[in-house]
């Protein structure tokens, strides 16, 4: 059976013809077989009814309803003819000068061109060999007798005579100026080379120091004056250390200092200034300036060598009138050796001894000294000072020993 779908437009105008009472050609029951023939002439009625039906009045216009999606680009349209040729631009830059081409071939060889004009006559040459001598001619007659010649020359000395008997020996002569110095031999063979020598060592302050010490206790020998020096570490600044030296005797303060330290060169440690205090009330009494700063050690230290300061003590008490001394002091490194003391053993420590004269800064002593590495610093030293006694008119000389027993480290 042979059905058309008729579109929606359709059906609505179906509806409307419905309306006007148009009836269709074919009526078809439920249930009942529709013939497609009558089926489509029921539509074709019912096209040209809507197709009759007049136009009603037009109605406004509907709003703009939105853009609708752009649809495929549409395929290239034909070429248009081409425009005539623009202008000849400006001439571009000169390129680079290519490399130079392969030489080609040899041309061959041109005409012989004609003659040019005679040069100039070259230099005579040298002289040819003689040629062989000709034959002797015949003889001429003798000429008549000339005159008689001078007196010829004296002939040779005959050959010597023996030997007469030897004479006596005569005196000595006197000594002859002496001949010019002979000429400079040839250098004579290098000799084996010796054996290598021990390189030289270099120590820096900076490893020997008392750098990682918070208190360091001694214990004093053979001194009348204090069995017992406590120092204490403060470090305002990198570079500046001041070490608080308080010696006792027993309970008492026999002695309060503060030395202050510097390695702002960062090439030598150098000691710049001493306050003291009374002893009693700890209040301060007068502070002593090194100028220059008085090098204790150095960052190009070794064995056997030696460094030493010239300087100016500048005093300047608290109540009273300042004054101005001067001292040495001069330092060897004598040897790298290890030491024990009672706060233990150390090894590698350098054994440096000082030699001092400065009046009212130690006055005059030796000194030898242990200083260890790891920021430990000094842990023993032995010191001879020479004191005049004005009453006596001699000098008095004393030895005192100060050897490490406790310490307290810098907190991390």
């Amino acid at each position: 059976m042979k059905v058309f779908i008729k579109s929606v437009s359709s059906t609505i105008f179906l509806l409307t013809v419905s309306l006007t009472h148009a009836a269709v050609p074919n009526t078809f029951v439920n249930g009942n077989s529709a013939d497609a023939d009558e089926v489509n002439a029921n539509f074709n009625y019912l096209d040209q009814r809507i197709d009759n039906i007049p136009a009603g009045p037009e109605g406004p216009q509907g709003p703009e309803g939105p853009q609708g999606a752009t649809g495929p680009q549409g395929p290239a349209g034909t070429p248009g003819l081409q425009g005539p040729q623009g202008a000849t631009g400006p001439q571009g830059a000169t390129g680079p000068v290519g490399p130079q081409g392969a030489t080609g071939p040899q041309g061959p060889v041109g005409p012989e061109g004609p003659a040019g004009p005679a040069g100039p006559q070259g230099a005579t040459g040298p002289e040819g060999p003689a040629g062989p001598q000709g034959i002797a001619g015949p003889a001429g007659p003798q000429g008549a007798t000339g005159p008689q010649g001078a007196t010829g020359a004296q002939g040779a000395v005959g050959p010597q005579g023996p030997a007469g008997p030897e004479g006596a020996e005569g005196p000595i002569g006197l000594t002859g100026p002496q001949g010019p110095q002979g000429a400079t031999g040839p250098q004579g063979p290098e000799g084996p080379q010796g054996p290598a020598g021990e390189a030289l060592v270099i120590y820096d302050y900076a490893d020997y120091g008392s750098d990682n010490m918070a208190t360091k206790t001694f214990a004093v020998l053979n001194n009348a004056g204090f069995d017992k020096e406590v120092q204490t570490f403060t470090r305002p600044d990198t570079t500046t250390t001041v070490v608080n030296r308080r010696r006792t005797l027993g309970t008492d303060t026999t002695r309060l200092q503060d030395l202050t330290y510097s390695t702002a060169s960062g090439s030598e440690r150098v000691l710049t200034k001493m306050e003291i205090y009374n002893n009693i009330s700890e209040a301060l009494s007068r502070t002593r300036d090194m100028s220059p700063p008085v090098i204790t050690m150095t960052n190009a230290m070794a064995v056997a060598h030696s460094w030493g300061s010239g300087f100016a003590v500048d005093d300047t008490p608290v109540v009273g009138t300042p004054s101005t001394t001067y001292g040495t002091d001069a330092r060897t490194l004598l040897a790298i050796e290890d030491v024990t003391v009672p706060a233990g053993t150390y090894t590698g420590c350098l054994k440096i001894l000082v030699q001092r004269a400065a009046q009212g800064f130690g006055n005059v002593f030796q000194r030898v000294q242990w200083n260890c590495p790891g920021g430990v610093g000094m842990v023993r030293k032995i010191e001879v000072s020479s004191t005049f006694d004005t009453v006596s008119s001699i000098i008095v000389t004393s030895s005192t020993m100060w050897e490490l027993t406790s310490f307290t480290i810098v907190a991390p």
